[in-house]
């Protein structure tokens, strides 16, 4: 598995941290992971909203095109879109993260 700390600019490398991938099929949100269906990119408070509403997952299977929202251990929110997977090892990942509300 290989991930990020989103909350430290920049990003960092982690083993799992915020989001990480397993493969070129899985995502994986320390804590907390739930899939964005609709056809638009979400606004933070859509993906606040959906992380408060649903029951969220540790790991999603995921195709290019797949989206999710995800929160960061200092609990900001976060959207991943997956533009690719090149290979078995990878997946190509185009992140958003908000800073915390007021």
């Amino acid at each position: 598995m290989r991930g990020w700390f989103f909350d430290d600019v920049p990003p960092g490398r982690a083993p799992v941290g915020d989001l990480a991938i397993q493969g070129a099929d899985q995502l994986y949100g320390a804590y907390a992971l739930a899939r964005w269906t609709d056809s638009r990119p979400p606004a933070r408070a859509e993906c606040a909203t959906l992380l408060n509403t649903r029951l969220g997952q540790q790991s999603l299977d995921v195709g290019k095109g797949d989206r999710a929202c995800f929160r960061t251990e200092n609990m900001r929110v976060g959207y991943a879109e997956v533009t690719g997977t090149p290979d078995a090892d990878h997946i190509d990942l185009a992140v958003t993260v908000w800073q915390l509300a007021d």
